[in-house]
This record gives structure tokens, C-alpha cells and sequence, in this order.
């Protein structure tokens, strides 16, 4: 069974606009200890199959929590939402992590 882990911020790639380019990774607390993973070992963890997969990710805003999801534009795999449609705006509105 799989922790589910809150994601509270975000690392945003350089200068790309994007919105299906932009995310580096994310990152949290969970269990007091700060966390972050890259976007590409995320999808990697969500394409797992459910019995063996070791997390689930979720957003909370205003009070209503959301699971992160894997989505494709143009062939490239991205990190989304269930709430959201097309781009990945509740994640895009996370606060910066903090540097490494």
C-alpha cells in the first residue's frame, strides 16, 4: 500500500513557458523530514503498478486535495492534477521549493 505524500512546492525549469515543459520536480514535508524528487522519478513512481507502488501524490488548495497524475502532450509524459484540464496550473501555483 502506498503512502500518500502532500506536495507543497515546486522547482520550475529555467526559462521555459511551456506549461507542459515547466516543472523540475516537487517537493514537501512528510513524516518531518523535507522531501523532493524529480518530475521524471515521480511519473516513474506513478506508472508503477498500484500493489507495488510506494507513493501517491496529492495537492491541497483551499481545502480540497487533488492527486497528482500523469498526462501527455505531444508525446512528452507531464505532471498534472486530476483537477486539472489541459495544463498543469494547481501545480504551476505551488511556492518554489527551497534551493537544494
Amino acid at each position: 500500500m502506498s503512502d500518500d505524500i502532500e506536495a507543497s512546492c515546486i522547482r520550475k525549469r529555467g526559462n521555459n513557458f511551456k506549461p507542459h515543459e515547466r516543472i523540475e520536480g516537487l517537493g514537501g514535508m512528510h513524516n518531518g523530514q523535507r522531501w523532493y524528487m524529480l518530475e521524471e522519478d515521480i511519473i516513474a513512481e506513478l506508472e508503477r503498478p498500484a500493489a507495488s507502488r510506494r507513493w501517491a501524490f496529492y495537492v491541497s488548495v483551499g481545502g480540497h486535495s487533488t492527486w497528482a497524475v500523469v498526462a501527455t502532450h505531444e508525446g512528452r509524459k507531464y505532471l498534472k492534477t486530476q483537477a486539472d484540464k489541459f495544463s498543469p496550473d494547481t501545480l504551476l501555483a505551488l511556492a518554489q521549493c527551497p534551493s537544494r
